[in-house]
C-alpha cells in the first residue's frame, strides 16, 4: 500500500469520516495510473465526519469514532492485520493528529462561524432551525476540542499492544 492510501485511511480514522472507504465502503474511487501501473484512492464526499450521523444516530459526534473499527475495506483490513502496515498507520495517525491540533481547528471554526452566522440565521429556505445550527456547531466544536486527546490515547494503546 502506498503512503497516499495510508494517508487517506488515516484521515478517515482521525476525523471519524465513517462514510468513506475504510468504515463504510463508500465515497471513494480508484484511479489506475496507466504508466505507473498503480492504483490510487480518490476519496470524495467527506460531508459525514466528526462522528456525526444525524438521521439515525442523532447523538453528538459519537458514531464511528473508534479508529480500530476502520477495517471494512479489504485493504484496510489487511493493513490492520499486518504488523508493519498497522504500525505505519499508528505512526501516521500520531503525526497527522499533532499537525491537525497545531493548526487550531477550533479557532478556524470560530472564524467561519462568525463569518456565516448572520447569513445562516437570515436564510428562510433552510430546512433546519437556528437552534439546530447552534447545537450542531457546539457539538462539532466540542468534538474537535477533545479529538486530539482521544487519538493520543488510541496511539498509546496501539503502541502498548504492539510492545506485548
Amino acid at each position: 500500500m502506498c503512503s497516499s492510501d495510508l494517508g487517506a485511511m488515516t484521515m478517515e480514522m482521525l476525523l471519524a469520516h465513517w462514510d468513506g472507504y475504510a468504515y463504510d465502503l463508500s465515497n471513494y474511487r480508484l484511479y489506475h495510473h496507466p504508466t505507473e501501473q498503480r492504483f490510487y484512492f480518490l476519496p470524495w464526499s467527506t460531508d459525514l465526519d466528526y462522528g456525526w450521523r444525524p438521521w439515525s444516530y442523532p447523538t453528538c459526534g459519537r458514531y464511528g469514532v473508534e479508529p480500530s473499527d476502520y477495517d471494512d475495506g479489504i485493504l484496510a483490513l489487511r493493513c490492520e492485520q499486518s504488523e508493519t502496515c498497522h504500525a505505519a498507520i499508528v505512526d501516521r495517525m500520531e503525526v497527522e493528529n499533532e499537525r491537525w491540533a497545531a493548526a487550531d481547528p477550533v479557532a478556524r471554526m470560530e472564524a467561519l462561524y462568525t463569518l456565516i452566522r448572520d447569513d445562516v440565521y437570515a436564510d428562510r429556505r433552510k430546512y433546519y432551525s437556528n437552534s439546530d445550527f447552534e447545537s450542531h456547531y457546539a457539538c462539532v466544536t466540542d468534538w474537535v476540542t477533545q479529538r486530539p486527546d482521544e487519538i493520543r490515547a488510541w496511539v498509546a494503546e496501539q503502541r502498548a499492544k504492539g510492545a506485548q
